[in-house]
């Protein structure tokens, strides 16, 4: 996928292409059984959390999503 990896104020890093592309995955009705996102860093997380709640989608760590597969 296309897109850059970004560095926020805390030194975290995140992508906002790839966060864009999980929301349209799950806008086009992918359910939350179908679809898990896992990202590495915790900026990444931060930015996607709030709208991924609004589509039902649990986002996670790959610290927390250890041990749920």
């Amino acid at each position: 996928m296309d897109g850059q990896s970004e560095r926020a104020a805390n030194m975290s890093h995140y992508n906002s292409t790839e966060a864009e592309v999980y929301l349209e995955l799950s806008r086009r009705g992918l359910t939350p059984a179908q679809l898990c996102i896992i990202m590495f860093y915790r900026e990444q997380y931060r930015r996607l959390e709030r709208a991924a709640d609004e589509l039902g989608v649990e986002p996670a760590t790959v610290d927390s999503a250890q041990g749920r597969e």
